[in-house]
């Protein structure tokens, strides 16, 4: 039996205008007979939206596996091959260039390093994999070599860490591109200064919170046109997070972001198990 919701929103005011005091038309086994019609009706809504809903998470799936595919194919046939590329004449030049100073070797053997982490990364992504700085490391882990190369670079930088625990991979892959993000920005924008990471978390919810003492932005002008910035909301957004940026020029930058992980906690990271039952692949996994 099938009920359009024009009829369960007539009979629903119908039983509360009886609930409310009026005389119900029906009394004994005709009035049971009413009760279970209505919760036949309801059962029958109940099962149509959620066919609905699973329909739909089926198609969002399948337009996010089709754009990945996209995005990977444009990957490969564009970043991956330039920075493979580059990769390569910097090893050529090594061969045939030797930097006098110390520093200019320094600064070389970065540009490789760079390069090759890029041309890694690029592949990864391409895959479906996580960072190569994630890969069998902690989120701590992952994050320091970051801050020590901020801290190497010039910077005043600190970072605290308070009772992280295990946590869900989706959640532990955006709070890396959280913190990589902030702190390129801080190297970009906002001058050698005293920078201070902070990130904590509870049975519910997860902090993070950088903070820089540099120039400083003007917060209503850079909102419309920063893709990096735009790019750190959506990831918290996905998250069922928030984010707040607190900034004036001269007087530094203030980020702060929660996510809520208690609704999350049965899920786990993908690369680290094996395919459930229902999956073709662990890093495709649709029912963890």
């Amino acid at each position: 039996m099938t009920y359009s919701n024009r009829s369960f929103a007539d009979k629903r005011e119908t039983g509360l205008a009886w609930s409310a005091g009026g005389a119900h038309p029906h009394t004994g086994d005709a009035s049971a007979s009413w009760l279970q019609a209505e919760l036949d009706m309801l059962l029958t809504l109940l099962a149509e939206r959620e066919a609905e809903v699973r329909l739909l998470r089926s198609e969002l799936y399948e337009a996010r596996t089709a754009e990945r595919h996209r995005i990977a194919r444009e990957l490969h046939d564009g970043l991956a091959q330039l920075t493979s590329a580059a990769h390569l004449q910097l090893q050529a030049l090594t061969g045939v260039y030797r930097p006098r100073s110390l520093q200019s070797r320094v600064a070389l053997e970065r540009a490789m390093d760079l390069t090759r982490r890029a041309s890694v990364e690029v592949r990864r992504v391409m895959a479906g994999s996580p960072p190569e700085a994630l890969e069998g490391r902690t989120l701590v882990e992952a994050i320091q070599p970051e801050v020590t190369a901020l801290h190497n670079d010039g910077w005043d930088i600190t970072a605290k860490f308070v009772d992280l625990g295990p946590l869900p991979a989706d959640v532990e892959l955006a709070l890396f591109r959280l913190v990589q993000e902030a702190l390129h920005n801080i190297r970009k924008h906002a001058g050698r200064c005293r920078v201070q990471v902070t990130m904590a978390r509870d049975d519910a919810t997860m902090w993070l919170e950088i903070a820089d003492e540099g120039c400083g932005f003007d917060g209503a002008a850079i909102r419309a046109g920063c893709a990096g910035i735009a790019g750190m909301r959506e990831r918290v957004a996905l998250l069922e997070g928030t984010m707040t940026i607190q900034s004036q020029p001269g007087a530094g930058t203030c980020i702060r972001i929660t996510i809520p992980i208690t609704w999350q906690q049965s899920k786990v990271k993908h690369h680290d198990m094996p395919a459930c039952a229902g999956c073709a692949d662990a890093g495709a996994c649709t029912h963890c």
